[in-house]
């Protein structure tokens, strides 16, 4: 169910079945339209690329729309022009019987009721999927958040009550100031500050 049938028919979910018959219709004509104006722009290219006159003269105004619509290069050689030219229009004709089988498909879908009760859930269903594994995910990473929180904290009343029940100790023990343990009481400052 990778297709979007709203987007296909240019619909918002809650069209009424008239809306979805008349973009269907709308949309169909509409590719109809643009299929026979592309066969007919590769016409009107081939006829002017395949002839060597026009060719040429085409070829010196620096023109290169004729080639674009053909989906050749400009030094594709006169025999295999028309093979490529064919190639092209079977491109151009697999492209449009499945834009009109997408359109369809979309109509047959959208227009029954059933079945687009059947698609809206499967939608549902999907986006439902999506925001429970985005919740979960959001979840995680706040857990993992007040973990890392709590064992700062922790560690730092850690580091402070052995520092300050150490150092005391240390201070009614021994009388001299050494500067070992100023270093030391500057470094957990440091760390606490943090």
């Amino acid at each position: 169910m990778s297709k979007d049938y709203y987007k296909i028919l240019a619909l918002s979910p809650d069209a009424k079945p008239a809306q979805v018959k008349q973009n269907a219709q709308t949309i169909l004509n509409k590719t109809k339209n643009e299929y026979l104006t592309n066969l007919q722009e590769i016409k009107q290219a081939y006829s002017v690329i395949a002839n060597p006159k026009y060719r040429k003269d085409y070829d010196s105004k620096s023109n290169i729309r004729h080639y674009q619509v053909l989906r050749i290069g400009i030094d594709t050689e006169p025999n295999l022009l028309k093979s490529l030219v064919q190639n092209t229009v079977n491109v151009l004709k697999k492209e449009y019987k499945n834009k009109i089988s997408e359109i369809k498909e979309a109509y047959s879908v959208l227009g029954n009721l059933e079945q687009k009760a059947s698609y809206d859930d499967a939608i549902f269903q999907r986006e439902y999927k999506k925001s429970q594994e985005k919740l979960k995910h959001l979840q995680t990473a706040q857990a993992q958040e007040r973990k890392l929180l709590l064992t700062k904290m922790f560690f730092s009343l850690f580091f402070i009550g052995l520092f300050y029940f150490g150092y005391n100790k240390y201070q009614d023990t021994i009388l001299v100031q050494d500067t070992a343990v100023s270093k030391i009481i500057t470094w957990f400052k440091m760390i606490l500050l943090f």
